[in-house]
């Protein structure tokens, strides 16, 4: 079986600035799959992931450019990410429930202001919240909060148990609470 040859991220991006919609076919060749996936994670519906990774391509195709992205996959991944998450906030005004994972964070912030910080403030500290954090322990935070992977797909990657799993994000969110208060946001 042979690997599948990909066009490199930069030039990709100069298809998109080129306007052709080469750009797209190539994007959703490379990243589809994780597009797609990323999106299932967090809505827990195949259509509903898919209609995300298509909202992706158009969003990609608007911000592409004047936006340059280094590192495509990460930006489309961003971006459906943001599509699925406005999705599951709507599904979840609807009727309660939702994604698991989101409200499994948000329980532990449920306190904070919406004004105590702006995002990409807060993502800034998150990252530097994350860099002090044993690589286990970041990892399993990405794939549980950004990826919105299940826990128990969490503990087969990292060769434990669920409730470890559970365990060691619940003190990582423990940690970034105290972390967000020392460094003034109000939690």
């Amino acid at each position: 079986m042979s690997i599948p040859e990909y066009l490199p991220d930069n030039e990709i991006v100069k298809l998109f600035y080129a306007r052709d919609e080469r750009a797209l076919s190539e994007t959703a060749r490379k990243y589809g799959a994780l597009f797609r996936s990323v999106a299932n994670n967090l809505l827990q519906s195949v259509p509903d992931a898919e209609e995300c990774e298509n909202d992706a391509y158009l969003r990609l195709w608007n911000a592409i450019p004047p936006a340059e992205p280094k590192d495509l996959g990460a930006y489309g991944v961003k971006i459906a990410r943001n599509l699925a998450l406005d999705a599951v906030k709507k599904r979840t005004a609807q009727k309660r429930g939702g994604c698991a994972a989101i409200e499994e964070l948000c329980a532990d912030f449920d306190d904070v202001p919406d004004t105590a910080a702006d995002g990409r403030e807060l993502g800034e500290l998150l990252d530097e919240f994350l860099r002090t954090q044993e690589k286990c322990d970041r990892v399993m935070f990405v794939l549980r909060y950004f990826y919105g992977e299940p826990l128990k797909k969490t503990a087969e990657r990292c060769g434990i148990s669920e409730s470890g799993v559970k365990t060691r994000l619940f003190r990582t969110r423990q940690k970034l609470k105290s972390f967000l208060k020392k460094k003034g946001v109000t939690v």
